[in-house]
């Protein structure tokens, strides 16, 4: 993946002193209630949102962004998160 330094960035520390650097490919400017994000090769692609219930349509869009970039996003792994499933 060709890093853009204009672009934004997430870094992410699981473990220290090891970091784990993402580029945000798009944010919701509006509110900030959810961003695609991706890591340095094609195989990790993530949707970070603020609510659970993110529309069909944005999260359709954003499948359609990441496909653009050359991502594959069929079959995605769909997390529920009812209630119960978060115990």
């Amino acid at each position: 993946m060709q890093v853009d330094k204009t672009a934004a960035g997430l870094a992410v520390t699981s473990f220290w002193p090891f970091v784990s650097r993402f580029q945000v490919f798009a944010l919701d400017l509006k509110q900030y209630g959810y961003t695609l994000v991706a890591g340095p090769s094609h195989y990790y692609l993530w949707i970070l949102a603020r609510r659970p219930d993110l529309p069909i349509k944005i999260r359709n869009d954003l499948f359609d962004k990441a496909h653009v970039r050359g991502f594959p996003v069929k079959g995605p792994i769909l997390v529920d998160h009812n209630v119960e499933a978060c115990l």
